[in-house]
């Protein structure tokens, strides 16, 4: 009994000891002894535990994989990694904007400027209007001489920045002509973006009367700014 008692105590105190310790266990496996003063949300302060008179330490949360308290109690913590936040704010797609445009074709009134507002997330709406001037051409399917016109549209996304777009065009001399097109509006940036505008299909709407002019194509393209 006097040879069990001593043995008892001894493993009392050892045990004692060994849960008077924070364990802070970084990712790479490795461990620091120590007395955790504050966990914030980015880091651990923590005074080194054979030192505790010593300065706070810090250490990053991304760097650690688990702490084991003194009492006992475990806390894991998940690996932070830079890149998921990156992939997640590429993923993120700016659905609504508005836009300024500068180019040639239907929606931009011939040769002018073009501004565009658009709603949604990878699906939405826009409507756009331009006005420019549209310049005679060698079929002579113009008139004579340059004249302003005046566009305005509507445009379905059904993904991100590919449309289907139907706009009427309002001609210097009063008459009315309508098309519909497909492209896409393209531009590059996160507060304000730079790019450009395609689009093809046909004008099949012209009111001019005493005219019987075919389905015939429309194209256009511009530069473009997001805001």
């Amino acid at each position: 009994m006097k040879k069990i008692l001593p043995a008892l105590m001894l493993i009392f105190c050892i045990s004692q000891f060994s849960f008077s310790q924070d364990i802070i266990v970084r990712q790479d496996g490795t461990d620091i002894e120590a007395k955790i003063i504050e966990i914030t949300s980015d880091a651990i302060r923590y005074k080194e535990f054979d030192f505790q008179d010593g300065p706070t330490r810090s250490i990053s949360i991304s760097e650690v994989s688990v702490i084991v308290y003194e009492s006992g109690r475990t806390e894991r913590f998940q690996p932070v990694t830079e890149e998921a936040p990156a992939v997640a704010d590429r993923a993120r797609y700016r659905g609504n904007y508005f836009m300024i445009g500068v180019g040639s074709g239907t929606s931009y009134g011939g040769v002018g400027i073009r501004m565009q507002f658009r709603v949604g997330g990878n699906v939405g709406f826009g409507m756009h209007g331009g006005t420019g001037y549209t310049f005679p051409d060698f079929t002579g399917s113009f008139r004579n001489d340059a004249y302003e016109r005046i566009s305005a549209g509507i445009k379905f996304f059904p993904f991100r920045n590919l449309y289907l777009n139907y706009q009427l065009n309002f001609h210097g001399d009063l008459y009315i002509t309508g098309a519909g097109m497909i492209g896409v509006d393209q531009t590059f940036g996160r507060n304000v973006g730079l790019g450009f505008n395609a689009a093809a299909g046909f004008i099949f709407i012209d009111n001019r009367i005493g005219t019987n002019l075919p389905m015939r194509p429309a194209l256009e393209m511009g530069f473009l700014i997001r805001f």
